[in-house]
């Protein structure tokens, strides 16, 4: 499942990255040879297991420097956004991802909480299609 970890800058998010990227010898994958070597020298992150040969970039993908054929390994992407927009050369406006993240509190602030309980329990797109007949039943 994907997931999405959304917050501000310089609130933990590449930290999270590492972390997961220690605990199931994954891969993190960052937008540029500076962004590697910003992680790569950050003493705290070395000391808790973080290996160099597992932050990687765009051009190391490309080049497959860091894989071995035989296996297939896992990776999160720090600040999605940018690698994107590098990659494409274009400004990104909007995305779709298939698996919404789990917590949308956010969305239905204002539900009463039985109704958000039922969030976790129906598929997220059945639930928001019921809630939007409930409160606009002239657009059926």
């Amino acid at each position: 499942m994907l997931e999405i970890i959304h917050s501000g800058r310089q609130s933990g998010k590449t930290t999270k990255c590492v972390e997961w990227a220690i605990q199931n010898d994954g891969l993190i994958l960052v937008m540029s040879y500076q962004e590697r070597q910003r992680i790569v020298t950050n003493k705290s992150y070395l000391a808790a297991g973080l290996r160099p040969t597992q932050v990687i970039t765009p051009l190391d993908i490309q080049d497959r420097r860091f894989r071995n054929p035989a296996e297939r390994r896992r990776v999160v992407i720090d600040n999605l956004e940018c690698l994107l927009n590098n990659l494409i050369g274009m400004e990104i406006v909007a995305a779709t991802v298939s698996e919404p993240p789990r917590d949308l509190d956010y969305l239905v602030e204002d539900w009463p909480s039985e109704e958000k309980a039922e969030l976790y329990k129906r598929p997220i797109g059945e639930t928001i299609e019921a809630k939007h007949r409930e409160l606009f039943p002239e657009y059926e």
